[in-house]
């Protein structure tokens, strides 16, 4: 029937549409399945630019900071966060870095570490730590993206460090640096690493570095390629600690193999050798002939420089001699009283001079400054670096630049002088801050990713208006890039100018070239630019203000022709500078000259003429004569007797005579410009003088002043020559080439006449000194006396020396360290005693106790004083001693160990409303974190995550 079917019909009718309804069910979770997965992929492909964007933002936010720290106090900074949410950014203390002397918690400074932590919502951290970019991702690992401050370069530390407080509530941070804190802290560590004995080279071992951080796995990495992966090591659960040998250091910082001598380390026996650097001495000697030694052994094979320096000597003996004298008194004088006439007559030449005179043409020679006829070229280089915007800097350098233009103007007589106005700074940030030795010292600079920004604001040609236009447009920003600024303006010249006319560069800057912008080639310095780009005959005066390199800058100016520096004070003075540079440009000397007649002395004409002279006068003429008694005369002789007086004088008579007489002479008459002869009469006066020789015979009856016979006694203070050796393995030298070092006391002779003398120690030898006295067999006195109990004794000096009088068994040397007691015997008072003479010039080298006792106290514990003592004479007891000052190698504290550690340490923080805003407390520590607390600090800020996108199913 139709309309009814089988049953297998049937079963095949309801199998289609089932199988249509399956179909569609397929499709429509294939679809849903693609949704899915397409959803996913595309959000991880967004993941990944935000993420890599986050990079590339923190990486300028490494740069910018990196040129903040560079800057001066006060300087302001803009931080780009890009496309990172403020939302998802956060300020916190993440750790601290601390550095260690010998393991000493007292020679230990700690630097809190602070970073810029950017939490990405997928689990992957971008952070800006202290100078370094890491990334975190989710599960666990951190990479590094630019390294840390922290750096270990030609055998120093490095810490380059900068401390970042505050809140993040923009996209955009303003952000400021505090010098003063900066300062305050960066030499906080350094003075406590390295003050008192933490600064001792006695004592140093090692350098200690450890970091404590949530990055802590970077940290190590890093450190393992700045010291080497054997000296780094895990010192706690997020601590990685650097232990710096003192072998890695330069060798004076290591008491082994440097020069550094230390007295203080207690006293040695005479033949024994110490190690490990310890200088003693030997113990005081008791019996004759112990004397004391130094020595020192470091087992390296060192050489040490020594000295000796006198310091004084009292070696001398008082004798008395009585002597019995019947002597000549007062001069026996005899006359011969007569009258002689002179009758004598003669002649005198007399001489009369008269001068010559004529006309002759004469010049005069005078320069002038007059404007130019030349047409001038000038291209100003202006610093529009952001230092310039404080204190009116870019205010003033544009007034002067404007002052410049318009003297120029006024001034030349040539063509309309031609201006070029080019700005120079670099917005790109830092890639890496370096060291570069230049010109006798390292500078920094600034390892740009991209080309400074030159630019040429105004080209060369003559609109004025331009120019003044184009410099008010300056504007300060990014860094210094004065390098590259000289090549510009070098190639406007080239391109634009012509190089008849007289072309000037002037250079403005209130900084230091701090830009390279070539990293695969080295810094180039302005100087070395000047010198390749400049071309001959283009002058480039410099101006430098604020805080310039002058020595690079005058190198800079001198490099060129005629160049100059001109260094300004005050950017108040700016003007007056360029008015003065404008002058010299736009001005040239004119050499004028001009002649007249003058009337010249050309010679003298004498005259002679001979004049009698005849003269007769009688003169009274008293002759006398004067000689004493011989000694055996004034012995045989008794007050009473007559002697004869015999001689003869001679008695000089001067008689004054005048003479009157005429010379005939040439004149010249100036007003008819001629020669005449004319007679002029002179009155002469001259002296006559003749000598009148007498016999004198004359007899004299002795008086009581005519003989002495009087008993005197002659006292004497005789020096003993004295003579000092070193003795140095085996080996002696005469020291100060054999002199008398009991001598000084000889006329003009004093202790400043002996300097240091010069000897040399080595490890593993003993060194000892040896005095020599020799009896003096000649003596002078020197004028001088010494009181001794109230009889005055004459000075001496010793002359001539004889015989050996003291050897070794008559003397003793002892040697005392620093802080000894001095145990020589007293002197007598009229000697000098030791302790006058270790008060000298350079310092008083001793202390006195209230018992009197003495103490050595030298300024460093290289230094011993060495006292020779001598034996005693027959009748007196006394000192007899001679003082030395002895220096040995160096002294500890001329080592001057706070250059292991380099420290910069940049206190920046975040602006709001003007108020410096703390992003967490500061740990209460001695170290320098302690100087972040004169802020009152804000709550501690704990970590936040951004919370993650809800993600389809």
């Amino acid at each position: 029937m139709r309309g009814q079917g089988t049953s297998t019909e049937r079963a095949r009718g309801v199998s289609e549409v089932t199988g249509v309804v399956l179909l569609f069910g397929i499709v429509i979770a294939g679809a849903a399945i693609l949704f899915v997965s397409g959803s996913a992929v595309t959000e991880t492909v967004q993941d990944n630019n935000e993420i890599e964007s986050a990079e590339i933002a923190m990486s300028n936010v490494d740069s910018e900071l990196g040129s903040l720290s560079m800057a001066d106090s006060g300087t302001g900074q803009q931080l780009d966060l890009g496309s990172m949410s403020a939302n998802d950014a956060i300020i916190n203390r993440t750790g601290q870095i601390r550095v260690s002397v010998n393991d000493r918690s007292a020679c230990a400074a700690t630097v809190p570490l602070t970073a810029l932590e950017y939490h990405h919502e997928s689990g992957t951290t971008i952070v800006y730590e202290s100078g370094a970019v890491w990334r975190a991702d989710e599960d666990g690992g951190v990479s590094q993206l630019s390294e840390p401050g922290v750096r270990y370069q030609e055998q120093t530390l490095q810490l380059n460090l900068v401390n970042l407080s505050g809140t993040v509530d923009d996209s955009t941070i303003d952000v400021q640096k505090n010098s003063t804190r900066s300062a305050a802290m960066s030499n906080s560590v350094r003075n406590q690493l390295f003050s008192g004995s933490c600064g001792d080279p006695d004592d140093f071992r090692n350098l200690t570095l450890s970091v404590t951080s949530t990055y802590h796995e970077a940290w190590q990495r890093h450190l393992e390629a700045e010291f080497g992966q054997s000296q780094v090591s895990q010192a706690g659960p997020q601590t990685v600690a650097v232990e710096i040998p003192r072998s890695m250091l330069p060798p004076e910082y290591d008491n082994r193999r440097n020069t550094v001598v230390d007295f203080d380390d207690g006293q040695l026996v005479t033949g024994e050798i110490l190690s490990e650097g310890t200088l003693s001495m030997a113990a005081a000697g008791v019996a004759s002939g112990d004397d004391d030694a130094l020595a020192i052994d470091k087992g390296e094979g060192n050489t040490y420089p020594s000295s000796l320096t006198l310091l004084g000597s009292a070696n001398a003996n008082a004798t008395t001699h009585e002597v019995e004298e019947n002597a000549p008194g007062d001069p026996l004088v005899g006359w011969n009283n007569s009258t002689m006439t002179l009758d004598d007559g003669s002649t005198v030449e007399l001489t009369h001079e008269e001068p010559i005179y004529e006309q002759q043409q004469q010049w005069n020679n005078w320069t002038e400054e007059v404007p130019t006829n030349e047409t001038l070229e000038i291209v100003f280089v202006m610093d529009e670096s952001g230092s310039m915007g404080d204190d009116s800097k870019m205010e003033n350098a544009r007034e002067a630049a404007h002052d410049f233009i318009e003297v120029v103007e006024t001034t030349t007589n040539g063509t309309e002088p031609r201006f070029s106005v080019v700005g120079y700074t670099s917005n790109a940030g830092c890639s890496d801050w370096y060291r570069d030795y230049h010109r006798g010292r390292y500078r920094y600079v600034c390892e740009a990713p991209s080309p400074a920004n030159v630019v040429e604001h105004h080209p060369l040609n003559t609109d004025e208006e331009g120019a003044h236009d184009a410099i008010d447009g300056l504007e300060p920003q990014g860094n210094t890039p004065i390098s590259q600024s000289i090549e510009e303006a070098a190639d406007i010249l080239q391109s634009q100018g012509n190089s008849s006319n007289e072309q000037f560069i002037v250079l403005l800057t209130d900084g230091q070239h701090n830009v390279d912008d070539e990293p695969n080639d080295y810094v180039r310095w302005p100087d070395e630019a000047a010198e390749q780009e400049v071309p001959d005959g283009v002058t480039l005066h410099s101006v430098g203000f604020g805080n310039p390199d002058d020595e690079i800058l005058e190198a800079t100016a001198e490099a060129t022709t005629d160049g100059e520096y001109y260094p300004v004070s005050d950017s108040d003075d700016l003007s007056e500078t360029f008015e003065e540079i404008a002058e010299n440009v736009s001005t040239r000397t004119v050499y004028h000259n001009e002649s007249y007649n003058e009337t010249v002395l050309v010679g003298i004409e004498e005259t002679t003429e001979t004049v009698s002279v005849s003269n007769s006068s009688q003169f009274d003429v008293n002759l006398s004569t004067t000689r004493t008694l011989t000694e055996a005369e004034a012995e045989n002789l008794s007050v009473g007797d007559t002697v004869w007086v015999n001689g003869t004088e001679s008695l000089t008579i001067d008689e004054n005579q005048s003479v009157s007489m005429e010379f005939t002479v040439q004149r010249f008459d100036e007003a008819s410009n001629s020669t005449y002869t004319t007679t002029v009469p002179r009155t002469v006066e001259f002296s006559f003088e003749d000598t009148v020789t007498g016999e004198v015979n004359d007899t004299v009856t002795l008086e009581n002043r005519h003989l002495d016979t009087d008993t005197t006694y002659e006292r004497y203070l005789l020096h003993p020559q004295a003579t000092l050796a070193v003795e140095t393995g085996g080996s002696a030298t005469t020291l100060w080439d054999g002199r008398n070092l009991n001598n000084w006391t000889a006329d003009g002779v004093t202790l400043d006449a002996f300097e240091s003398e010069g000897f040399t120690m080595a490890d593993g030898e003993e060194t000892g000194f040896q005095p020599t006295f020799r009896e003096c067999v000649a003596n002078e006195t020197t004028g001088g006396t010494v009181t001794i109990d109230g009889t005055d004794y004459q000075e001496t000096y010793c002359t001539g020396a004889g015989s050996t009088t003291m050897g070794d068994a008559e003397t003793q040397v002892h040697i005392y360290g620093n802080d000894s007691q001095i145990l020589a015997n007293a002197s007598l008072s009229w000697q000098e005693s030791v302790r006058e003479m270790l008060d000298t010039p350079d310092g008083q080298y001793y202390r006195e106790t209230p018992s009197g006792d003495l103490y050595t106290d030298l300024p460093c514990d290289n230094q011993a004083i060495v006292v020779v003592e001598a034996t005693d004479n027959e009748t007196q007891t006394d000192a007899n001693n001679m003082v030395f000052l002895a220096e040995v190698g160096r002294c500890s504290e001329d080592v001057e160990m706070s250059y292991l550690v380099g420290v910069d340490v940049s206190v920046v923080s975040t602006t709001e409303n003007g108020t410096r805003v703390v992003a967490a407390p500061p740990v209460a520590d001695a170290d320098a974190e302690a100087l972040l607390s004169v802020d009152q600090p804000a709550p501690s800020t704990a970590v936040v995550r951004a919370p993650a996108r809800e993600r389809a199913v």
